[in-house]
């Protein structure tokens, strides 16, 4: 049985900084660092919510979408409920007016990266400012034109997932097999 996380709020969390995603931009849960919630009460408005786009602003660019109690094109599960830390934007589009995985599929788009990278602040430090992401201006079609758009976007991301845990077990077996043939 799942927990509702809206209705009971838990103990504790996952706090996710951008650094601490994989070679394939996706969380590496066992390195998060958990939080009491009761101690940080102004966290409950960051905790992730399905359908949450979070875009970094410090750091190389990511934009990932919250499926149910997932993350990312791969659905990797949440051990807990995941609150972002501030080097993330966290966007939740209007379900009747945008789809998430269109807006997620949009942020990645070179064109929009581009306008997001030139938007940057800071010398040593640099970040994308959050009122670079609220104004920026993107082409949004028609519903159901941003559900195509999603629903392959989501589809291409699943493919590479799937090709780059291909690529790991096969290097995995591969360096196995050494092993073997060395002993």
């Amino acid at each position: 049985m799942e927990t509702d996380w809206a209705a009971d709020p838990p103990p504790r969390a996952l706090v996710l900084p951008p650094s601490q995603l994989n070679a394939q931009g996706f969380p590496s849960w066992d390195r998060l660092e958990l939080v009491d919630m009761h101690s940080f009460g102004s966290l409950q408005h960051h905790r992730l919510q399905k359908d949450d786009i979070m875009l970094v602003l410090r750091g190389p660019h990511r934009a990932l979408r919250v499926t149910e109690n997932t993350l990312g094109a791969d659905h990797v599960a949440m051990p807990l409920p995941v609150v972002a830390s501030s080097a993330w934007a966290v966007i939740t589009p209007d379900p009747d007016r945008l789809n998430s995985s269109f807006l997620a599929w949009e942020l990645g788009l070179p064109r929009t990266r581009s306008m997001l990278e030139r938007s940057k602040k800071g010398s040593v430090l640099q970040f994308i400012p959050i009122s670079a992401v609220a104004d920026l201006r993107l082409h949004i079609p028609s519903m159901e034109r941003q559900e195509q758009l999603g629903r392959a976007a989501a589809a291409i991301d699943r493919i590479e997932a799937l090709e780059s845990e291909r690529t790991r077990l096969l290097r995995s077996s591969l360096a196995a097999s050494t092993e073997s043939i060395a002993r």
